[in-house]
């Protein structure tokens, strides 16, 4: 038995990591997993996982400075077992140099313990394989995110689509003028596809003041939208939406990691916009150009021109690194 610890809440990119990193523990390790919410771990649980065969911290941006107690409030003396961080990635700010993170001491004490007793961990992208590697633990992998692997299509190459004929644009964390420019001119350069706006954290993504001011400002944009023709669906609360909106794209572009990641595993176009190390590790691991959030509409319009251009390079180049990285990700696997 193996147990699982994730955080899939309002956020479809979450549900994704733990659905396919489940996929690949079943596949390659033990089709018996238990997964348990990172949130609501209780005393009980800790007789569960000293059954296990391993504990695994899968997936998401938990290499944050207070990744223990805060992102896994855990008691690491209290499991016997070897706890294994499968596809974690590190949440930095845009531009921060890897070699200048540190966790707090409860934080790095943690990580540098459960270190000690597996032979390996793996991280998702090569600025979190840096930053793990600064703090002096070299037993690490870059097997990519457990997300970038459908494993009904590992096999299969990228095939460039010339007629754009469904966009889905991910919208981001935080509102940003270029917004309003780029709907407009991508209203203008596929006046025929179908466009839509997906919300990842839903409508309105929490209660509090940022909260209601991101409500309002999807609302205004997905009305101006509507006038040019775009529609707009929200993919919080599950896979089912997330999964047939990109599916039916031929081009994502956008600002949600996730959504990159499965359009690629799709074998679909996609250009990500960067809001933090998040996205940059995954564009510098899987190739294509580094587009900062906030740097305007048109170095992204001039991404699309070069995707057009060169049928589709940046994202071919992304498959290539996917399917060569596989083999990585089962070397991992078999030492759990």
């Amino acid at each position: 038995m193996l147990v699982t610890l994730t955080g899939a809440y309002r956020n479809a990119g979450d549900h994704l990591i733990g659905t396919r990193g489940r996929a690949l523990l079943s596949t390659y390790v033990d089709s018996d997993i238990v997964n348990v919410d990172r949130k609501n771990i209780t005393d009980e649980h800790y007789e569960l996982f000293n059954e296990a065969k391993a504990v695994i911290l899968l997936g998401g941006p938990a290499y944050q400075s207070e990744i223990f107690p805060k992102i896994y409030p855990i008691d690491l003396d209290r499991i016997q077992t070897r706890v294994i961080p499968m596809g974690l990635g590190w949440k930095g700010a845009l531009g921060q140099d890897p070699s200048s993170f540190e966790f707090s001491e409860t934080a790095k004490s943690g990580v540098v313990s459960l270190h000690k007793k597996i032979k390996t961990s793996s991280v998702r992208d090569v600025l979190t394989l840096e930053m793990i590697r600064s703090q002096g633990i070299k037993n690490v992998e870059m097997t990519g995110c457990p997300a970038w692997y459908k494993l009904d299509a590992l096999e299969k190459d990228y095939t460039f689509q010339s007629e754009v004929k469904n966009i889905a644009l991910s919208l981001p964390a935080k509102p940003y003028r270029e917004l309003v420019d780029l709907i407009t001119e991508l209203s203008k350069m596929f006046p025929k596809a179908k466009k839509t706006m997906v919300f990842h954290h839903g409508w309105k993504p929490s209660n509090s003041a940022f909260g209601k001011s991101m409500f309002k400002w999807h609302l205004k944009l997905a009305a101006f939208g509507a006038l040019k023709g775009w529609g707009a669906v929200s993919v919080a609360d599950g896979l089912d939406k997330f999964e047939r909106v990109y599916s039916e794209a031929d081009l994502h572009l956008g600002y949600r990691v996730h959504s990159h990641i499965f359009s690629l595993s799709n074998r679909s176009a996609s250009i990500l916009v960067n809001e933090d190390t998040r996205g940059v590790g995954q564009v510098q691991t899987l190739g294509g150009e580094i587009l900062m959030a906030g740097g305007g509409a048109k170095p992204i319009l001039k991404a699309i021109e070069h995707h057009l251009a060169t049928q589709g390079e940046n994202s071919a180049n992304g498959v290539a690194v996917m399917k060569e990285t596989f083999p990585t990700m089962v070397k991992f696997l078999e030492t759990i």
